[in-house]
């Protein structure tokens, strides 16, 4: 029954790939199988119970292409890791500014780095550059340093490594594991291997999980080309400080030094993380606004922001804010559902920013009594 996993390791692709690690002396420990699941579509069955604090997986390091791995090769000289852009460019337009800055980002970093190989290979097309580097970044894990490598090893985002099989693993934010070389020392063998313990059982037929990374929604989407919806335990929609000073001059609110206001929110990191979620507005987003909100006077002792928990003298603002946010995102939905002939993935954004309307309706609704 498919809620117990449609058993997929019978598929032609599948077999070429174990046949192959197989030649570089892989040995499955915990059995597994590809399956179809239900809620995640296709990830890996577990045919065995799995106690906690197992290895599930553990690659031989012959098997990765890791960065050090690709410099060993010509092309290793010029490869920078960028990835993929989203959809065509009025969609782009289409969607709110926490989502389209990021795409934005990632559309500047992935043309930059195609124009650096270009001169190097001229025939590449963008089109599948952007396939290619889109595939490696929603697969590629977490590898600071290839024991292969007598230097210091990555740093960052350069920190990755392609691992085969183990990208059939979905992702959970209910699961913790730790990732590493060689992390099963009872094991005296000279070889390196990638490995994933798991620090929660799995019961037999079940689907094993591992975890990506605390992320929100709109972070998994532009990252992996997904998103949990309510089941995301890290969810929130990222505001940024020039989005309360539109809101503010929207409202026609009087605020004074909104650039030494906003270099003062900088030189103290207060522009950061502010977001809206579950509860309602974040610590810092309401901080943000108090700043914001003083007179030139009271700036003076902008500090004793700190000195406050809930901001409650703010609540009909914060109110305000949400009904501003509410509207600014049905707006853009509205325009994201009218684009004729929408790209094959354009949908699944549709469907974020529907959940953000949900959340920051179900937000509103809970501001009467004050936030």
């Amino acid at each position: 029954m498919i809620r117990h996993g449609i058993n997929l390791g019978e598929s032609e692709s599948i077999i070429i790939l174990l046949k192959w690690m197989k030649t570089k002396d892989w040995k499955p420990g915990i059995r597994m199988r590809p399956a179809q699941f239900l809620q995640t579509d296709r990830g890996l069955q577990v045919l065995q119970n799995v106690r906690k604090d197992s290895i599930i997986v553990s690659i031989p390091i012959e098997c990765c292409v890791t960065r050090y791995f690709v410099s060993q090769g010509f092309i290793g000289q010029v490869l920078k890791l960028h990835l993929q852009d989203f959809s065509t460019q009025s969609e782009i337009e289409a969607l709110p500014p926490y989502i389209k800055t990021t795409v934005d980002k990632q559309t500047a970093a992935l043309t930059d780095s195609f124009s650096a190989l270009l001169p190097f290979f001229p025939s590449l097309q963008f089109q599948r550059y952007s396939w290619g580097f889109a595939t490696v970044n929603t697969r590629a894990v977490f590898l600071k340093k290839d024991p292969r490598d007598d230097g210091e090893g990555e740093e960052g985002d350069d920190a990755l490594a392609l691992v085969p099989f183990l990208d059939l693993l979905n992702h959970s934010d209910d699961v913790s594991v730790e990732a590493g070389i060689n992390l099963d020392q009872s094991n005296s063998r000279k070889e390196f291997f990638y490995e994933i313990r798991l620090l929660e059982s799995v019961a037999r037929y079940k689907e094993a999980f591992i975890c990506y990374g605390k992320h929100s929604n709109t972070k998994l989407l532009a990252e992996y080309g997904f998103f949990l919806g309510s089941k995301n335990k890290n969810e929130h929609i990222s505001i940024a400080a020039q989005d309360l000073v539109a809101f503010l001059q929207h409202n026609r609110t009087k605020i004074t030094q909104i650039e030494k206001k906003l270099s003062l929110m900088r030189e103290n990191r207060l522009h950061l993380h502010l977001g809206i979620s579950e509860t309602g507005l974040n610590w810092s987003l309401k901080a943000a606004f108090f700043i914001l909100l003083l007179d030139a006077e009271n700036l003076k002792h902008w500090h004793n922001v700190y000195q406050h928990d809930d901001f409650q003298h703010l609540n009909v603002v914060f109110k305000d804010f949400i009904q501003y946010t509410l509207e600014t995102l049905c707006g853009h939905l509205k325009t994201m559902k009218a684009l004729g002939q929408p790209t094959k993935y354009f949908h699944i954004g549709v469907q974020l920013v529907e959940f953000h309307v949900d959340l920051v309706q179900r937000v509103l609704n809970e501001s009467s009594p004050p936030i």
